[in-house]
């Protein structure tokens, strides 16, 4: 999915509905259509509409049958207005063995990286899937432009991906691209914290020109696989969060840096340069505190580049 076509995809989502919002305990919930074995909308004792998601919280049921609140693992409310054109619209166009894929594709992404992930992402992940694979089969091959660093900022998302990807062309009998891997891997991002898909993307492409500047500025090979690579992909990642969000870091304390850009004239005039990009394109002027961090985790590059 190109990125335009993924934030489509996510933006489907009404600003309105909640995921894992609340439903008084003790409710009574009658099933008012099956979505799939795992998945169904429900009606609740207060006459709002809900999706609840399930291992089996659809299977042998049928319209009207009551459901136990232990049986739902995650769920989407919406208090005012009705779902059934909404979900209708969506999931229509999606068959029920997507939904299927992708609540197996959610389970494994919770279970491997142990954390939370936005009940959203159940909507957003089958959403891409079913145009995944009606691309596809149209013959349309569209490229992930963040592939690369999708698999070097995120690992552990993209190793996820790979084995989604698995699942989707094993159980549809299709040969789907690494690219969509890709594309997934940036859902369960998206879905682990507050960003959305844009901001994700946004953020992995300016650490992606980042580093780029880096690289050339110092003439460096980076070492993936050194401590103080891993170290500086882990500061630009909370960098351009800060940086989208316009939060500043400034701790006031000038004399623990007295100097530095004589100490380390090489990696400070490389932070400038990211300094003068950041501010140009972004219109974010990084404090002193800001460049001083840039220059340290730089000049530990420049150093192990040196002894390599």
């Amino acid at each position: 999915m190109t990125p335009s076509a993924t934030i489509r995809s996510v933006s489907r989502l009404p600003a309105a509905l909640a995921a894992g919002e609340s439903i008084n305990e003790g409710s009574v919930m009658k099933i008012d259509r099956i979505l799939s074995n795992n998945a169904v909308l429900l009606i609740t004792e207060q006459g709002e509409e809900c999706v609840a998601l399930g291992r089996g919280i659809g299977f042998g049921k049928k319209n009207g049958d009551a459901v136990d609140e232990a049986a739902i693992e995650s769920r989407f409310l919406k208090s005012s207005g009705g779902l059934s054109t909404f979900f209708a619209e969506i999931l229509s166009d999606i068959p029920p063995l997507y939904l299927s894929i992708t609540e197996k594709i959610i389970r494994l992404a919770r279970d491997a990286l142990t954390i939370e992930l936005q009940d959203t992402l159940f909507l957003a992940l089958s959403d891409h899937i079913n145009f995944a694979v009606l691309r596809y089969q149209k013959g349309m091959a569209i490229k992930n432009q963040l592939l690369w660093e999708i698999k070097r900022f995120y690992p552990h998302e993209f190793a996820i991906g790979q084995q989604a990807l698995r699942i989707i062309n094993e159980s549809l009998q299709l040969q789907l691209p690494e690219d969509e891997s890709g594309f997934i891997a940036l859902h369960i991002v998206n879905a682990s914290g507050e960003n959305n898909m844009q901001k994700v993307m946004l953020s992995t492409e300016i650490v992606k020109n980042l580093l780029n500047i880096v690289k050339y500025d110092l003439n460096i090979v980076y070492d993936e696989q050194s401590l103080d690579y891993q170290r500086f992909i882990t500061h630009l990642k909370f960098f351009t969060q800060r940086l989208l969000t316009r939060e500043f870091v400034s701790h006031q304390q000038i004399s623990l840096y007295d100097n530095i850009d004589q100490r380390l004239p090489r990696a400070w005039h490389c932070a400038q340069k990211l300094s003068s990009y950041v501010d140009k394109n972004y219109q974010y002027e990084l404090t002193y505190d800001e460049v001083v961090f840039l220059a340290i985790h730089i000049e530990r590059l420049r150093k192990d580049n040196f002894h390599h």
